[in-house]
């Protein structure tokens, strides 16, 4: 095992080539720290993985720097705090994959999580949005085939648009 124990130093992402990235896909390791601030504004990045690792902390930034992310996958880490509600991956008009999911996430779920109407799938379990509600709007994710919010906390009544997903 030639990599094993091997220490990559979040400053290493941080050289101007970093952000010509277009796929990175760093899942299941055991890299922990915060998340590389370049992950937030890799403006080729079409794919990020960096799930089952053992990142910890808020996530300061809103990843406004992805306009053309279509996989986003920061799940089960130990990622804290409140996601930006603006964030590419909720709103980018080419995602398609969203899991945030085992992360220990706060505050409201924001609407624009469900105003990119090309997202097939969307996984937010295990999160903690206690006091969100799924917004009616849900119903414009036309092409969601996949929709997790199990243990989020999520309260209220289930809206009807949700019978009205075909894909679903």
């Amino acid at each position: 095992e030639p990599f094993k124990n091997i220490t990559v130093p979040t400053s290493a992402f941080d050289a101007p080539d970093t952000m010509k990235i277009g796929i990175l896909d760093i899942s299941h390791n055991r890299f922990s720290g915060t998340l590389p601030d370049f992950v937030g504004f890799a403006e080729r990045l079409r794919h990020l993985d960096m799930s089952n690792n053992e990142f910890a902390g808020d996530v300061d930034f809103s990843f406004d720097g992805l306009p053309f992310i279509e996989y986003f996958s920061i799940a089960n880490n130990k990622l804290t705090g409140q996601l930006h509600p603006n964030s590419s991956f909720f709103v980018g008009s080419f995602v398609n994959f969203v899991d945030i999911s085992g992360n220990q996430f706060t505050g409201v779920l924001s609407a624009n999580v469900f105003s990119n109407t090309e997202l097939e799938v969307l996984r937010l379990g295990g999160t903690n949005y206690t006091g969100s509600t799924l917004d009616a709007s849900i119903g414009e994710l036309t092409k969601l085939i996949e929709l997790d919010v199990s243990n989020c906390g999520i309260e209220g009544t289930i809206p009807t648009e949700v019978g009205q997903m075909v894909e679903l």
